[in-house]
């Protein structure tokens, strides 16, 4: 801090081979957006779709959590075991299209 440069994690114990090489951190960028701005460069049409999602995302939550605070399912739903069977594991890994689907019945994600 007294020197201006970013210090990195004292307790970073597992650097890949690659990184090893380097003193310093490496620095990240990140876009700071005002959500005012962002709806003021949006059509009426698309604003108003956004709006109308977002009601609807509002409604959602507010029924997950009043459904928490009665008790009928725990605030963080833990899951046991992986969406695919360890047969299936290679396959979804390996293919940037596959998608997990749920069912309602059970309650989990499959493949």
């Amino acid at each position: 801090m007294e020197t201006g440069i970013i210090p990195g994690n004292r307790n970073l114990d597992n650097v890949t081979p690659e990184l090893e090489a380097y003193d310093h951190m490496v620095g990240g960028e990140i876009l700071v957006l005002n959500p005012e701005f962002a709806h003021a460069v949006l059509s009426k049409d698309a604003l108003d779709q956004y709006c109308l999602k977002m009601e609807k995302r509002e409604q959602k939550s507010n029924r997950y959590w009043q459904d928490v605070l009665v008790g009928n399912h725990p605030f963080a739903q833990l899951k046991d075991a992986p969406p695919f069977t360890p047969e299936q594991e290679s396959r979804v890994y390996m293919d940037p299209t596959a998608r997990a689907k749920y069912d309602p019945v059970s309650k989990k994600y499959h493949f």
